[in-house]
Order: C-alpha cells, then sequence, then structure tokens
C-alpha cells in the first residue's frame, strides 16, 4: 500500500511540474488527468488507512518479553464470515500472520512456555515459526 501511496503522490509532482512547462494541449489534458487520478487514489488510500475494517480484540506478549501477537476480528460484510487474525510483530515495521480462522470472532489465548502459545485450543511453537490458517483460500491452495 505504501507502494501505491507514494507512485500517486510522483504522479501528482510530475502533473504539477507538466503544468508549468508551455506544452501543447495534449500535453496539458494529460498533465490534468494525472492530476486528478492521483489526488482520488490518494484520498482512497488515505480513507482505508484512517477507517480500517478490523477490530481489535487483543494484544498478549509472551512470558519472557520476546514474542508480541495481536489478535483483530475481520469482517467483509454480508459476503464472508468474521475471521480472527493473529500477528506476531517482526523487526522493524514487519509482522507475520501465524494464526488466521475463519468463522471466528472471539479469541482465547494461553501461553503454554515461552515459545509455546495456545490459540483457541491450538498450539503454536513460535521459535519453530508454526503457523495456522484454516481460511478457504489456504485450503483451496493445499
Amino acid at each position: 500500500m505504501h507502494i501505491v501511496l507514494f507512485s500517486s503522490v510522483l504522479a501528482f509532482v510530475l502533473g504539477v511540474v507538466g503544468l508549468k512547462g508551455r506544452a501543447k494541449r495534449l500535453a496539458t489534458i494529460r498533465s490534468w488527468f494525472t492530476l486528478i487520478t492521483s489526488t482520488v487514489t490518494s484520498l482512497v488510500l488515505f480513507g482505508f488507512v484512517l477507517f480500517p475494517v478490523t477490530q481489535h480484540l487483543k494484544t498478549t506478549q509472551s512470558p519472557d518479553g520476546r514474542y508480541k501477537v495481536a489478535f483483530v476480528v475481520t469482517n467483509g460484510g454480508a459476503a464472508t464470515s468474521p475471521a480472527v487474525i493473529g500477528r506476531m510483530d517482526g523487526p522493524l515495521w514487519f509482522s507475520k500472520i501465524i494464526y488466521d480462522s475463519s468463522p471466528a470472532s472471539q479469541v482465547n489465548v494461553k501461553w503454554e512456555n515461552d515459545d509455546v502459545i495456545s490459540i483457541n485450543g491450538t498450539q503454536l511453537n513460535l521459535k519453530e515459526g508454526q503457523v495456522y490458517d484454516d481460511s478457504l483460500l489456504s485450503s483451496l491452495l493445499n
């Protein structure tokens, strides 16, 4: 999403630069089209950032503090059932989805030890990189 936003801002800047020069009629129309398209794209992307479609359920941390997992419930409306997604914080701004269960709207979490977490009865060893995904897309791909 950041790449699309950056591209949209770059297109806006290039559109403004294109309008400043003495250009032919076609170049002026192209610059205005670029300005309008990039502005609309930026506003739509900012709308997705300001109004997320997830609801935070809980955040938990391992007993030794090495792992932090945040759980959210997503709901696509009438077309999909709610799903619980667990994201583990990674280095810098990265995160990894370790748990994806649909249909679900609640989460019960218990740390078995520093590396093993039990989520809704499913045990995952985070040190070994285990993940759980029972979504429809996952079942279609396997």
